[in-house]
């Protein structure tokens, strides 16, 4: 059995429920597993503290690349 064709049997098997509270269990499994799996969410200047340091050469040319360089 694949694992789509256990999904399916499983759709249908919850569609086909009758009793709420097994629904409502069903749900509150669902909502507990999809607030596992969400990330926070990024924001405007939420990275502000990452960067503490830059180094004082940071924008001069790299050795390993002179040969790409005019």
């Amino acid at each position: 059995m694949t694992l789509t064709s256990q999904k399916l049997e499983l759709i249908q098997w919850i569609s086909n429920l009758d009793n709420a509270r097994l629904l409502k269990e069903i749900a509150e499994i669902r909502n507990r597993t999809n607030s596992q799996n969400t990330e926070p969410k990024r924001f405007f200047g939420c990275g502000k503290d990452i960067v503490l340091e830059i180094a004082e050469d940071f924008n001069e040319s790299l050795d390993h690349f002179n040969e790409y360089q005019p």
